[in-house]
């Protein structure tokens, strides 16, 4: 069963069209798989400036700030086994 709903579409002057939920759903995920991606390719960005820094501060600045980007990823990859993991890190 598809669920239909109305939005407002750009495109054709403002005018309301039907949209499957489907469609809105994939859109969503693209979206999301888009940030994973950005946020793993500034991870990267930040391991290879932390490989070209002397200074071990801005070192660990930097892999930190990159395993950051890397949590973000993997909580928009796949949000269920994200909050398992850190419910084990809480206890």
């Amino acid at each position: 069963m598809t669920i239909v709903k109305a939005c407002q579409d750009r495109s054709n002057g403002g005018n309301f069209s039907k949209v499957s939920s489907s469609r809105l759903l994939h859109a969503a995920m693209a979206e999301e798989t888009n940030k994973s991606k950005r946020y793993l390719r500034w991870a990267a960005a930040n391991e290879q400036r932390a490989a070209s820094v002397y200074n071990e501060e801005l070192k660990t600045l930097f892999l930190g700030i990159a395993a950051q980007y890397r949590d973000l990823a993997e909580q928009l990859d796949d949000p269920e086994q994200w909050r398992a993991k850190h419910r084990g890190r809480q206890n």
